[in-house]
């Protein structure tokens, strides 16, 4: 079945937005006064891979913007289901930061969305690639670094005035799924001896790892907990875009009001797993700190290097793979320090 036929299936009154369609495009975008009548579209494409969300590039004879759909699905993954809601917290999210200038220049800007069809109407941030190239000997500029803990830091001090508009249940249980979860199940689906042959092996010895193993178990029940902190929830380098006005974030479809300790760690695990010097994630931890005018405790530390060591166990085992350049020694390498930064946190802070 095609992924119109299975879309309409499911909603059978949403729009389905697709790019070989551009007459029903057109008419649909005039319909909802995106575009004027005297808007031509003239050309379409698809900008990047999509991971959750099936994206467009529309260029217009006046402007060109980006349209965002989601569908209940993940798009790169297509049989994973995804709440198409995600559209409608990713909304709240643009319409939250709004009164803080900092993030509104880092971010695209939300121009229109259509809740009915989950379809977001997006600033072009132009056609920077993202930083998942520092996974392949590409040194993340410090300046860059900077900027980018300095928008985190900033997310942070967000207030919601409507909490429940943030809670965004079936993405957290999904994203707790594929962090905490499937990675350390012997059956998970993911073929990873064509991975990399022999990393099948090294899976089993993580997974065989009673105290690692429940050391996960109970961060994942913390991250699962509620917060008072506005976080991203996916703050890794493909949701950082590079561009001739510094680096831009995108894609918060996984916010919620969680802890601050979750992006962070993110963020410092793909330091790691991009070879960086210890030195860049003291820098990360010292900045956020400096930023947000408040030393982190001992506790949120800890917190945080557990945070980054599990996210590096689920990028090397999980679904959600990376284009890492890692041997199999390399990653064994890895992963070793993935069970040394979540059971023993402390130990790494000679950074």
């Amino acid at each position: 079945m095609s992924k119109r036929a299975r879309f309409l299936a499911k909603h059978p009154n949403r729009f389905f937005m697709d790019a070989d369609n551009r007459p029903e495009l057109l008419n649909y975008l005039q319909e909802l006064e995106w575009l004027s009548k005297e808007e031509a579209i003239l050309h379409v494409e698809t900008p990047g891979d999509g991971n959750m969300n099936y994206l467009l590039r529309l260029k217009t004879s006046l402007r060109t913007v980006i349209l965002k759909q989601a569908r209940p699905w993940v798009e790169k993954y297509d049989q994973i289901e995804a709440p198409s809601d995600r559209a409608l917290v990713e909304a709240a999210f643009y319409t939250a930061v709004k009164p803080y200038p900092t993030l509104q220049e880092q971010m695209p800007k939300l121009l229109a969305m259509d809740p009915n069809a989950r379809i977001l109407m997006l600033e072009d941030l132009g056609t920077g690639s993202d930083y998942t190239s520092i996974y392949q000997d590409v040194t993340l500029a410090q300046s860059d670094l900077i900027q980018i803990v300095q928008y985190l830091s900033t997310l942070h001090k967000v207030r919601v005035s409507r909490p429940s508009e943030f809670t965004n249940p079936v993405m957290r249980t999904l994203n707790h799924l594929h962090i905490f979860v499937l990675p350390l199940q012997r059956e998970n689906a993911n073929n990873l001896a064509v991975i990399t042959p022999g990393l099948e092996k090294e899976a089993l010895r993580v997974q065989q790892q009673r105290r690692y193993v429940e050391s996960v178990r109970i961060l994942g029940d913390f991250y699962l907990q509620d917060g008072k902190t506005l976080i991203h929830g996916d703050f890794f380098p493909g949701s950082w875009l590079q561009t001739s006005q510094g680096p831009k974030i995108i894609d918060p479809e996984f916010c919620f009001l969680g802890f601050s300790e979750f992006d962070l760690g993110i963020l410092i695990a793909h330091l790691f797993l991009g070879q960086h010097t210890k030195s860049l994630v003291g820098l990360v931890l010292d900045q956020y700190a400096e930023q947000s005018t408040r030393s982190l405790t001992t506790a949120q530390e800890n917190k945080i290097l557990q945070f980054a060591g599990v996210e590096i166990m689920r990028r090397i085992l999980g679904v959600a793979q990376l284009p890492l350049i890692c041997s199999l020694e390399q990653k064994r390498v890895l992963l070793a320090q993935s069970m040394e930064l979540v059971l023993s946190p402390s130990s790494l802070k000679q950074l």
